[in-house]
Formats: C-alpha cells, structure tokens, sequence
C-alpha cells in the first residue's frame, strides 16, 4: 500500500525490503515542517464507501489542493539546503489532474524511491512497526521533529538522505 509523501519511517522499511507499516491516515495526508510548526496536508478525496479499496478511491479537486499543498511545500523547504535540487522532480507532479489516489501515490513513491537511490523489492516479506529517524537537522526547528514526510528528509540532507534510512 502506498501513501502521500509517506513518512521517513516508510521508506525506511522500503529500503530494508520490508512492506512498510502505513497508517490509514497516511494514504492522503503527509505531515511537513512549516514556520509555524507541524502542518498537515490533505488531498480532498471524493466520497467513497467506508473500507473502499484504494485503487478506487478518487481524488477530488476541492480547493485547488494541489495548487496549496505545493505552495507550502515552497514555503516550509524553499529556504532548506536541498529544495532546489529536488522541486523540478516534484513540482510536475502538482500540476497534474489526478483521478486516483493510488496513482498519485504510486507515482510519488518511484520519485522518491529513484532520488533517494532505492529498489524496494518487499514481496514476501512480512510488515514490521515503525523504525525510528536518526536525528538530522531540520528547518524551522532546534528540536527535532520525527517521522515528518520524506519530503523534510530529502530537502534537509539531499543525496545524505538515504544513510539515514
């Protein structure tokens, strides 16, 4: 199962070939690290029956949420050591319509897992709960917030990222 810029702990246990642990909550919200703070963002989905599979679930475009989710990932990483390097990647993938959630997730994990230099291959292996994030230094914060996004991990240790996985 995938999620919307999954955790650190997530692609931990992609690097270690282990099918991540994903929380349901995961699938279409990511937590970054803004000016402000902690900040959740929420792809607005399209009503679906309660326990739909997620190659159905659909992608509402409520609110410009892409328009939103990318601006405050320019406001809580531009100034980060390692944006730059990364947002031709990503900035394409917020100016695209998207139908399904699974798509968007599934494409943003091959992102991820490319720039970070992975090749999960997790079948046959059994989930495993959470592995704790070394420390590393984060924008906006003297103490360090666990579990953010890969997008903080990325955008504050670059090419580095994937030693701490």
């Amino acid at each position: 199962m995938t999620a919307y810029l999954a955790p650190v702990s997530y692609y931990s246990q992609l690097a270690r070939h282990v099918t991540p642990h994903c929380e349901a909550r995961f699938l279409s919200r990511c937590r970054i690290l803004s000016p402000e703070g902690p900040l959740t963002l929420s792809i607005p989905l399209q009503h679906t029956h309660h326990g739909a599979d997620i190659q159905d679930i659909r992608i509402s475009e409520h609110a410009r949420w892409r328009h939103r989710h990318w601006n405050a990932l320019r406001s809580a990483y531009g100034r980060s050591p390692y944006f730059q390097f990364y947002e031709d990647d990503l900035a394409p993938l917020f100016e695209k319509r998207w139908d399904f959630l699974a798509d968007l997730n599934e494409t943003l994990q091959n992102l991820v897992c490319s720039l970070l230099g992975i090749s999960p291959d997790c079948q046959g292996h059994t989930e495993v709960e959470a592995i704790a994030c070394k420390p590393y230094t984060q924008v906006f914060s003297t103490v360090f917030l666990p579990d953010l996004s890969i997008v903080d991990l990325l955008c504050n240790m670059g090419p580095e990222s994937v030693l701490y996985l």
